[in-house]
């Protein structure tokens, strides 16, 4: 679902994009691939704050996540 997710985003239709993921996040909550997708969509939209949020939520699913301590660590999630 999450692939499906963004290709609406990439054709323009943000909030059902949005809408996708967050249904996605609750059908399988402990997907981190799910997260980094939500949290990758709000980055492109300039959304840092919740970007940060579902980050952080896939980081308390996997602390060793590598991926999700180097989007963290980056400057533009605390811009």
């Amino acid at each position: 679902m999450q692939s499906w997710a963004l290709a609406e985003a990439a054709e323009g239709d943000t909030e059902l994009a949005r809408d996708m993921l967050q249904k996605a996040t609750l059908v399988q909550p402990r997907s981190v691939p799910c997260w980094h997708a939500w949290a990758k969509l709000e980055m492109s939209n300039g959304n840092t704050d919740k970007a940060r949020e579902l980050y952080l939520k896939a980081l308390e699913l996997d602390p060793r996540e590598t991926f999700t301590q180097s989007r963290l660590s980056g400057d533009e999630i605390f811009a």
